[in-house]
């Protein structure tokens, strides 16, 4: 696949894992990544007082889409990871509804004409014989090519 084609597309990670939050915030230094953010996921008043571990949610600029399998294997700790791509112009507009933990949904990267992707692994899934759980989501208007990042 030919990278230069795809510069006017972005590539980001969202999702939550038990890594340690050195390891996440030292991504950088081993990946082509960019940790926008890394933080451990608020619970309700409830659930805050349960002594059980709390994930680090994260959301990772990935500046090369080669190392999408490193960065799931460097994650992989009761993952849950979100492989998101865009248009590059989108790039502010979704790490600020990230650190507002809004969703981006693909219908709203639809809405304003983009063409986007979304594919979920759930690495530690309740619901399912073998734990893992894959989502796919993508605009009609996707390429071939553009699928082929993830």
């Amino acid at each position: 696949m030919n990278l230069t084609h795809h510069a006017s597309k972005a590539v980001f990670a969202v999702g939550a894992t038990h890594k340690n939050f050195d390891d996440i915030e030292s991504l950088s230094k081993r990946l082509p990544v960019e940790v926008i953010h890394a933080k451990k996921m608020r619970f309700n008043n409830y659930l805050r007082f349960v002594p059980i571990p709390k994930p680090i949610e994260f959301t990772i600029k990935i500046n090369n889409p080669y190392c999408i399998s490193e960065l799931v294997k460097e994650l992989c700790l009761f993952l849950i990871i979100g492989i998101h791509v865009f248009e590059a112009d989108m790039i502010s507009d979704f790490i600020i509804a990230m650190e507002n933990r809004r969703t981006y949904s693909l219908k709203q990267l639809s809405e304003i004409g983009r063409s986007s992707l979304f594919y979920l692994v759930d690495f530690d899934n309740q619901e399912c014989e073998t734990g893992i759980m894959e989502y796919w989501v993508y605009d009609s208007s996707l390429t071939n090519e553009l699928a082929l990042y993830v």
